[in-house]
């Protein structure tokens, strides 16, 4: 997280396994991290593939950014660029050719 400023997409990995990727708003001194445009991200097996889809977090809530407060953090990672282009493209709101909300990731297969 040393490197990590406001602009910035991060992956957090939580204390109970979620992970959610977003836009950096701010880190607060006690650690904190809040985010805005949050995606869960959700591995899915598809016969030896391994999907990942990031969908919104929360998508039922008005709240536009969300609070990851350090006890329920225990990584706050860059996301590859696969990844952080896919996060781009869906949360920048500029239609891209793409049509697909997953990643493949060969070699994470079963």
């Amino acid at each position: 997280m040393k490197n990590t400023k406001k602009g910035d997409i991060r992956m957090i990995k939580m204390t109970l396994g979620e992970e959610v990727i977003g836009r950096v708003v701010e880190i607060r001194g006690d650690g904190t991290v809040v985010l805005e445009k949050v995606g869960a991200m959700a591995w899915v097996q598809k016969g030896q593939d391994t999907e990942l889809i990031i969908i919104p977090y929360m998508p039922w809530a008005l709240d536009e950014s969300f609070e990851f407060p350090k006890h329920a953090i225990t990584h706050v990672l860059e996301p590859a660029d696969k990844i952080r282009l896919s996060y781009q493209s869906k949360y920048s709101g500029i239609i891209t050719p793409s049509g697909s909300d997953t990643i493949k990731l060969p070699g994470l297969g079963a």
